[in-house]
This record gives structure tokens, sequence and C-alpha cells, in this order.
């Protein structure tokens, strides 16, 4: 609504906004590439259309079906950090929670306290390479901010940083606050 205003309004008998400008400047494929990586999301995480939720509770239920709460939380945390440089950020926070969640509720864990945790990790560390995110390949197309050697070395140490620091202080507050959930 408020691009249609500014196109229609005028200053100077020039419009405040040029629609043909505008759609011009968008990043057409970016945008397509993101819409088809959402609705792919959706359709992987369908248990009906792929086996692909099962297949991963099968394979992962011998390592992560016998940790307690905080073992299986730091190896959520880490596999979501490693994942996300491989995956883009928002298709695997939509892929993992509900495996997390399956997970947690056949242990009693707070499994949406897991999958918050989760989230605000793997956005923060979605720059690793330039599939993370879309604004990861912003960072490694401009070889004169970092070389990639950089991106690794500084993005490295602060992604372990934050998977200390949400582990151990994030992790205890979110499952105080989701308590009961």
């Amino acid at each position: 609504i408020l691009i249609s205003i500014l196109c229609i309004m005028r200053v100077d008998g020039k419009p405040v906004a040029d629609f043909k400008k505008m759609a011009g400047m968008i990043q057409w494929p970016v945008l397509f590439m993101v819409m088809s990586a959402v609705f792919l999301a959706s359709v992987m995480k369908d248990t009906e259309a792929t086996g692909i939720l099962p297949f991963f509770k099968k394979v992962l239920n011998p390592v992560l079906g016998t940790s307690n709460e905080m073992v299986f939380a730091l190896i959520i945390f880490i596999a979501g950090t490693i994942l996300t440089s491989f995956f883009h950020n928002g298709i695997l926070s939509n892929m993992m929670a509900p495996i997390i969640v399956a997970f947690s509720v056949a242990s009693g864990f707070n499994g949406v306290a897991i999958c918050i945790i989760m989230t605000l990790l793997i956005n923060i560390v979605a720059y690793l390479t330039p599939a993370a995110s879309v604004y990861a390949p912003l960072i490694h197309g401009n070889k004169e901010w970092l070389t990639m050697k950089q991106i690794w070395i500084i993005g490295g140490s602060y992604a372990l940083v934050n998977i200390l620091v949400l582990w151990l202080i994030g992790f205890p507050i979110a499952k105080w606050f989701f308590a009961g959930l």
C-alpha cells in the first residue's frame, strides 16, 4: 500500500517513487530463490511427500536418544552451526524444528527452548559460506572487505563463542522462560 501511495503522490510533477526504476533494482533471481527455498522446506518436512524426517529420526535416535538435555542441546547447536554453512538458515531451522520437537517430547526435554536457541544461533552464524543465507554472498563476493581465510578465522571464532554463550547462558534462561511448554 505504501509503495502504491508513493507512486501516486507527485512532487514537482514527478512521482515520489518510480515503479519501473524500483522494479529494475529488485534482485529477482534472489527473490525467486528464497521463495522456492521456503516452498521446498515446507515440502521436505511433510512426511507424506518425503520420508526425510522419519529417516533423520531413525538415523539420529541412537546418537541423540540417550543423551541428557544439556548434551542434546549442545549437539543440536553444533550440528546447526555446521549445517547452516551448507543449507540456507531459514530452510535449516524449518527442517530441524520438527526433529528437535520429536526428540524433545520423547525425552522430556524443553523442545521450544532448544528450537529458539538453535534458530538464533544459526541466524547469527549464517555467513561462513555463501550458501548460508541471502546476505552471506555479499561478504564472500567483496574480497576487499574480507578474504575467505579471514571469514573462517574470525567467523569460526565468533561461532564457537556464540555456541558456548548460548548453550551455557541462553539455553538455561530460555528453559526457565519457556518452562511448561
